[in-house]
This record gives C-alpha cells, structure tokens and sequence, in this order.
C-alpha cells in the first residue's frame, strides 16, 4: 500500500495549493 512518500507528495500538493491561493 502507499507509504510514507504518497503521504509527503499530498501534503505538498495541499501546501502548494494554499500557497498558490495566498500568492494571489
């Protein structure tokens, strides 16, 4: 099953994505 690199790659994703809103 996914380990913990699934876990780090959507916490990345997530941070991205707040961090892409808060840019704008």
């Amino acid at each position: 099953g996914p380990g913990p690199d699934a876990r780090i790659v959507h916490i990345d994703g997530a941070f991205d994505l707040f961090h892409a809103g808060n840019v704008e």
